[in-house]
């Protein structure tokens, strides 16, 4: 009796399709069906073998060992998959345990409104800058407010510069977001910017892009760049 061809070539992981969600199960089933097929030919092939010339164990042992390697790794897929679930699960909780709480990000972003008149902008001096150089401009790009703070008003370490919302004229602005930059002179001569810490209540989250966001002041703030929370 002619052998049966039992070969079922080029077994791998790819053949079932990624493991997320529903995929993951119809893997598995494609799968089970597959390897179901590969014993069915293989007993037949036994049963009707020629007894003075055995076939070659090799190549079905070497078949078995790749459906196992596959199963293996639609398994691994599926794990991975549900760890990941946990994780995000972990990461939105911890950020909507954030809001209502008063946070510190880094950013130059603030906001002036008739409830928060006032911006304090904190950010790191030490004793060899001479002069640190406060620039304030809308979201359109206009300088509306420039100061300077020289050596002998910074301290050596954290500082704190606080913006009562009016340009250089006295004027108060309108309500809305700024930006504030920090610069100083570096011992080369050349202008060195300087990273900024604003604070504010965390009002709300956006969970819909790909990076989470937090409410403050009516800004969206990354979820990494908050450094600092702490109850009201």
């Amino acid at each position: 009796m002619s052998n049966i061809n039992t070969s079922f070539q080029n077994i791998s992981p790819s053949d079932y399709g990624n493991s997320k969600s529903n995929a993951g199960k119809t893997s598995l089933t494609k799968f089970a069906e597959d390897f179901d097929d590969f014993l069915t030919l293989l007993i037949t092939q036994l049963q009707n073998q020629d007894p003075t010339a055995p076939m070659d164990s090799k190549q079905f042992t070497d078949q078995i060992v790749q459906f196992t390697s596959v199963e293996q790794s639609i398994n691994t897929n599926q794990k991975l998959d549900k760890l990941i679930e946990v994780t995000s699960l972990s990461q939105t909780s911890n950020l909507l345990s954030i809001v209502g709480k008063q946070v510190e990000f880094e950013g130059g972003n603030i906001n002036i409104s008739d409830k928060n008149n006032t911006a304090d902008i904190k950010f790191t001096a030490n004793t060899e800058d001479e002069n640190i150089f406060i620039r304030i401009i809308t979201q359109g790009g206009k300088l509306v407010k420039t100061d300077m703070l020289g050596k002998n008003n910074l301290t050596n370490g954290e500082n704190i510069y606080q913006w009562d919302g009016k340009d250089n004229n006295g004027n108060k602005l309108n309500n809305g977001n700024y930006k504030v930059e920090f610069t100083k002179i570096n011992k080369s001569g050349n202008v060195e910017k300087i990273p900024t810490v604003v604070s504010g209540v965390a009002s709300g989250a956006n969970l819909m892009g790909a990076e989470q966001l937090i409410l403050v002041n009516g800004m969206e703030i990354p979820f990494k760049n908050i450094r600092f929370v702490k109850d009201v």
